[in-house]
């Protein structure tokens, strides 16, 4: 692990959507609701990844973009502090490319076999 990766927490005020980021699959209403009590109930299990994105100290997310949007909805009602400190992994443009595949290829709407014959060739 390099020091780069290591996780921080970041200030949710210094946190913004990149453009970058991997989801190109809106959620359903109901699945960002169920994500939304998951967060209440155990808070961010999964840290999120991002790069400094310039000099004002703010930081983009390149993954996590939806628990991203429900922390920011928990600030604006009130739930949370805007300046609640999110665990976060900075990322290298390196790992930036390579974070589609992975991040998609295990999205909860994958379509998998649910007959076990059908994983056998």
């Amino acid at each position: 692990m390099t020091a780069a990766s290591k996780t921080r927490n970041i200030p949710l005020n210094q946190l913004v959507l990149s453009p970058a980021n991997v989801r190109t699959t809106p959620a359903t209403p109901a699945d960002d609701a169920a994500l939304e009590a998951s967060i209440r109930a155990k808070g961010i299990l999964q840290n999120l990844i991002v790069h400094a994105a310039n000099s004002d100290g703010l930081y983009e997310v390149d993954a996590g973009g939806r628990r991203l949007r429900i922390l920011q909805k928990l600030a604006a009602d009130g739930a949370i502090d805007a300046d609640y400190r999110v665990p976060a992994r900075s990322s290298s443009p390196k790992t930036r490319s390579n974070l589609r595949w992975p991040r998609t290829r295990s999205a909860p709407r994958c379509i998998r076999p649910t007959s076990s014959s059908l994983w056998r060739r």
